[in-house]
């Protein structure tokens, strides 16, 4: 694991975000302000960035760790197309174009160095380019097309190449903000400007930061986004860090009564929507969780450092103490920001009535630790971290035999949290097909 070896790069592009943030709307290039810099000449871009992928590119640590930005960046989107032709085939909807575009990017995936992706980018760039080009002429007046075209040519690679690495780190600082106080202090004020104390009547947010689902609240779980309205602060929109699809599921369990309680992790307000594992030690999951081992411990077998652990607890007095099973996943490219691995866990409690098992309550936290900790935990389930909550639910009765679209709600969890989809699928092989 590439723990902090790239922190230069990472200074760069906070420089890079702390200049975006003092832009007005307008000011910028519309491609953002990475292709703002480039049509700028700025030494940003071209002295450090430019510079420090220049000075990498030849060492094979950094061609792995541009290739895995990029394939995480490719399986994000080819996740964001098959939700956008499930919703089309829904509505009665060609989705030849989604096909076409899911094969697109399943070929992107093939990528496994920074010379494919070179040769990938080399083949068919033109319209790209044309764009760039005009762009280039746009911001730098009297400048000739020829020119520009030549001056874009020298820099694509390194100007494309730092766009993948850039997106890759504002996607790991989003997931580094949650362990931060501006977001719950943005939400709080918003609500004391409408005379409401979030932190005197909601006992959720004064624990946890998370905002309590009351009545007047609807959620709104859309192609573009997911977010919270709110009546009491009409007008804006609170904004959700819970995938779609497991969004869509925890909203059929309202609808059935079967959660009477659950609290989100506000992301952001906004006043408009935007737009093969092997089993290491243990068992895999089965419905009978009672007969569940106490701890087990997936790994994929292509990276031995992406791990699932499962942890479950049988209490005999289940009135008092239920029954709880928790699983937290270690990956290789764990989001690395400011000296910290941030990893993630899914927490449930349970009872059995009956024969059958459901749970009673749930919550997703990410989990923040130094480098020693973070060493320590790969092969010690104890070792505790900084945690922040994104959902909770209580007061629930959701069986775990419950589906949601044919799919069992307990996979619906693991499998749209969790970055490793193997290590979900291999847990859940002896129940996927029944």
């Amino acid at each position: 694991m590439l723990i902090f070896q790239y922190q230069e790069l990472d200074a760069h592009f906070c420089r890079l975000s702390d200049m975006r943030s003092i832009c007005e709307f307008g000011d910028i290039s519309q491609f953002g302000i990475l292709n703002h810099l480039f049509n700028k000449g700025d030494d940003l871009l071209y002295k450090d960035i430019f510079g420090f992928i220049d000075m990498y590119t030849p060492i094979s640590d950094f061609d792995s760790y541009f290739t895995a930005a990029y394939q995480r960046k490719i399986e994000c989107e080819i996740s964001e197309l098959k939700i956008k032709k499930i919703d089309a085939q829904s509505a009665s909807i060609r989705t030849t174009m989604y096909d076409m575009q899911i094969s697109a990017a399943e070929e992107k995936l093939l990528v496994e160095s920074i010379q494919d992706y070179k040769d990938q980018e080399e083949n068919g760039f033109e319209s790209y380019i044309d764009l760039l080009v005009a762009e280039y002429c746009f911001w730098n007046e009297g400048m000739t097309e020829a020119v520009a075209w030549d001056h874009v040519l020298k820099f694509y690679l390194p100007y494309k190449i730092a766009s993948v690495l850039y997106d890759d780190y504002t996607q790991r600082m989003s997931r580094n903000e949650i362990f931060e106080d501006r977001l719950p202090v943005i939400v709080k004020e918003k609500y004391l400007k409408n005379k409401i104390d979030l932190k005197a009547i909601d006992k959720e947010f004064s624990s946890y930061n998370l905002v309590s689902l009351v009545d007047g609240m609807e959620i709104i779980n859309a192609h573009e986004s997911q977010t919270l309205t709110d009546n009491r602060i009409l007008g804006w929109y609170l904004y959700l860090k819970v995938p779609r699809d497991l969004l869509s599921a925890i909203e059929d369990l309202l609808q059935k009564e079967m959660v009477n309680k659950i609290a989100f992790w506000i992301n952001g307000v906004a006043a408009g929507v935007p737009a093969l594992e092997e089993l290491e030690i243990g068992r895999y999951f089965s419905f009978d969780a009672l007969a569940l081992p106490a701890l087990s411990r997936l790994y994929d077998d292509e990276n031995y450092d992406d791990k699932l652990w499962i942890k479950v607890e049988i209490n005999e007095n289940e009135e008092k103490y239920p029954h709880s099973m928790t699983f937290e996943e270690i990956c290789s490219d764990d989001a690395q920001v400011e000296g910290r691995i941030i990893t993630q866990v899914i927490h449930l409690e349970f009872k059995k009535i009956d024969n059958d098992y459901f749970i009673s309550h749930l919550d997703h936290e990410f989990i923040s630790y130094n480098p020693e900790q973070y060493n320590a935990r790969k092969v010690d389930g104890s070792v505790k971290g900084v945690r922040q909550k994104t959902f909770k639910i209580d007061d629930a009765k959701i069986p775990f035999k419950f589906k949601f679209n044919d799919k069992y709600f307990m996979y619906i969890l693991l499998d749209c949290l969790l970055q490793n989809k193997k290590n979900v699928n291999e847990y859940f092989s002896k129940i996927l097909n029944k």
